[in-house]
């Protein structure tokens, strides 16, 4: 579940099955009729009706996924150990790095990411950035212990 997650297949299925809905009602109310074969412009209207059936649908399944989908995935980011402190070590399950235990260096929970020790030159990049759902709690610390210098408050 934690991989179905993390690679954002609910996203995915939600976008690409949910469109369909409703130019599948469409068609299950109009049950396409004979008058549909008796000349060519109903054809074409009807495949006009279906397209913009489905837009409506598509934009309808990206306002709605945020109501079906955001609970979802918050439910998957506590399982995940979520909320994530400073320090603590983390699975990454998704990514070019997808099985490395590291530790956590920043948290940006107002966005459900962390950002991970991956070497300099990903914090230079921002390619340590990774989602509550994309990271897992793990028990043990990556080698040895290293806790992130406390951030200078200046005085």
């Amino acid at each position: 579940m934690q991989w179905f997650f993390a690679h954002n297949w609910p996203a995915r299925l939600w976008l690409a099955v949910a469109p369909f809905a409703v130019p599948a009602a469409v068609c299950w109310l109009v049950r396409p009729l004979p008058w549909l074969l008796d000349h060519w412009l109903n054809a074409v209207a009807f495949a006009g009706t279906l397209v913009l059936a489905w837009l409506v649908g598509w934009f309808a399944a990206n306002l709605l996924g945020w109501f079906v989908l955001a609970p979802l995935y918050y439910d998957q980011a506590l399982r995940n150990g979520a909320p994530f402190r400073v320090g603590d070590s983390v699975r990454l399950l998704a990514g070019p790095h997808a099985g490395r235990v590291v530790w956590v260096y920043e948290v940006w929970g107002e966005r459900g990411q962390v950002r991970v020790e991956l070497g300099e030159q990903a914090r230079d990049r921002v390619e340590d950035v990774y989602s509550d759902v994309e990271v897992c709690r793990e028990a043990a610390a990556p080698g040895p212990a290293r806790q992130p210098a406390a951030p200078d408050r200046g005085g």
